[in-house]
């Protein structure tokens, strides 16, 4: 777990409002000010949007995890489609399907490091080359083959555009 994953929940109101608190405590220490507070409240106050932030956090996670799943089943759903297909022979689905495996390898990369020079147009490069290798094989498909083909392999790169 590296220092971003803690550090992420600490956004900037967050930083000015716990510093305020630990200013105001120090003050009232420095001051000798004793107040009689009922302090349920304010841990109320504290601790229920701490709680609905990791929920969310949480769901967020949740949520990617499961677009990470779909992205994952539509690299193998068109690759079967194209293979289903009768004329299509074992090195033009080999072809494809390491296209397939490369573009999920180059995209775990981008989502593993976010830095500037590992931009997303890789993953738009590759997503163009898969679409040119299946674009080429098209006289082969009947309509409905080719529908298939379209909406799994559009399914698939939407996929890809949300978890981005």
């Amino acid at each position: 777990m590296n220092l971003n994953s803690i550090t992420s929940v600490f956004d900037t109101k967050m930083i000015i409002l716990l510093s305020e608190t630990i200013l105001v405590y120090f003050l009232y220490n420095y001051f000798e000010l004793n107040l009689q507070l009922d302090f349920t409240i304010m841990s109320v106050a504290i601790v229920f949007p701490l709680v609905f932030s990791i929920t969310s956090a949480y769901q967020r996670r949740q949520d990617s995890i499961g677009e990470f799943a779909v992205f994952r089943n539509k690299i193998i759903d068109l690759s079967n489609i194209f293979y289903s297909v009768d004329k299509t022979n074992k090195t033009d689905y080999e072809k494809l399907f390491f296209s397939l495996v490369e573009l999920q390898d180059i995209f775990v990369n981008y989502l593993k490091d976010s830095s500037p020079e590992n931009n997303f147009k890789k993953v738009r490069k590759k997503r163009k080359e898969i679409f040119l290798i299946i674009d080429s094989y098209k006289r082969l498909y009947n309509e409905r083959e080719k529908d298939s083909i379209i909406r799994v392999k559009n399914e698939l790169f939407q996929s890809a555009e949300k978890l981005r």
